[in-house]
């Protein structure tokens, strides 16, 4: 299978684990929902899949291979990078981001084979 193709299905998981989370402890904030309704105002403004898939691909093909922590910061990166294009860059300055964005990178982890190709896809470049 071909990596790019299957970031549209990852994103979509990390876009439903997302919603379920913040929705379950309650976090959906004002802003969130003024962050969705400007992204159905404005959606000439948020990047096409095609081009948050290429800067993924920039991002990870940028680390270090030799970095131990290479996995981690792939699945990291990956997963800021959905969820902020998903809700709009205004999510990253939410003080709960970070931890959101640590359950979902931990619960894509244990998700046999979600990492690997993610790393495959920083080789495709």
């Amino acid at each position: 299978m071909d990596p790019l193709s299957s970031l549209d299905s990852i994103a979509e998981l990390i876009r439903r684990k997302a919603v379920t989370e913040t929705t379950a402890k309650g976090q959906v904030s004002g802003a969130d929902k003024s962050t969705h309704t400007q992204a159905q105002r404005a959606p000439a403004q948020k990047p096409t899949p095609e081009a948050l898939k290429q800067r993924i691909v920039g991002l990870i093909s940028a680390i270090d291979q030799d970095d131990v922590r290479k996995k981690h910061k792939v699945v990291r990166l990956f997963v800021e990078n959905v969820l902020t294009w998903q809700f709009g860059e205004e999510l990253r300055n939410d003080p709960s981001f970070s931890s959101l964005v640590d359950e979902v990178g931990a619960a894509m982890e244990g998700e046999a084979g979600l990492v690997d190709e993610l790393m495959r896809i920083g080789e495709k470049k």
